[in-house]
């Protein structure tokens, strides 16, 4: 059971937001055509997204625990929260030490490069809007909310770089 909230209309939003969300996600995968087995292989985009997706995905884990109440008894959420997170490092590491075939040409090394740069320009806008925020309003910043955004910024590195490895 959750608490009550105010206003009371807000569970009703966040419900239908998220529906609607996952509507569209299911709409979308549905659409994508499957990649046969022949044209499937493991290059270095590969290995630069799933690691950090994984990382990302682990630090969001901790900010989950950490965030939400202990449960009854309180080993039970430690035991799933602590699984996750030790499964996705696992994964993490996995993909890390994978070897690939295939090796970093100049196209690749400028691509990292300008996502690791906007990349630290949008992590540093970002941390100043949340500077601006944290001064006018009355908010206050948790541990739990600092790692899943701490994870946010991870995935944009992802995004970053995927936005100039597609734009070549």
């Amino acid at each position: 059971m959750t608490p009550a909230s105010h206003p009371v209309w807000i569970k009703r939003l966040i419900f239908t937001l998220v529906s609607l969300f996952e509507i569209l996600v299911f709409g979308l995968m549905s659409k994508v055509s499957p990649i046969s087995r022949k044209e499937q292989g493991f290059g270095l985009t590969e290995k630069i997204y799933l690691p950090t997706i994984f990382f990302a995905m682990a630090v969001y884990t901790l900010g989950i625990g950490i965030l939400t109440p202990d449960s009854q008894p309180a080993w039970i959420k430690q035991l799933f929260i602590g699984g996750m997170f030790f499964l996705l490092l696992l994964l993490g590491g996995y993909f890390c030490f994978k070897k690939t075939i295939e090796r970093p040409d100049e196209r690749f090394y400028q691509d990292l490069a300008k996502a690791a740069t906007l990349c630290l320009v949008l992590m540093i806008g970002s941390l100043l809007g949340l500077t601006i925020i944290t001064s006018w309003f009355p908010f206050s910043l948790t541990p739990g909310a600092l790692l899943i955004y701490l994870g946010a910024l991870l995935n944009l590195f992802d995004v970053c770089f995927w936005i100039f490895e597609k734009g070549d």
